[in-house]
């Protein structure tokens, strides 16, 4: 079986669900300011992690813009 990636609908091009369930974020450049200096990371991506809620609900959080979700 060949496992399907879609884009994750309002975070386009910042992660993707998979047919089986799991959820990746995508590589990226990130740029910021700090320390008087404009800092360029490249952000690999990776398989996201759920954490397990106490009444054993799977709990992911997305950022976009500095924003949790």
């Amino acid at each position: 079986m060949t496992v399907e990636w879609r884009p994750v609908v309002g975070y386009q091009g910042l992660y993707e669900v998979s047919s089986d369930g799991q959820v990746r974020r995508l590589p990226r450049v990130n740029t910021y300011f700090a320390y008087g200096r404009t800092i360029t990371r490249l952000l690999r991506g990776s398989l996201l992690t759920p954490q397990t809620l106490p009444k054993g609900y799977k709990h992911l959080q997305l950022s976009k813009d500095g924003n949790y979700r």
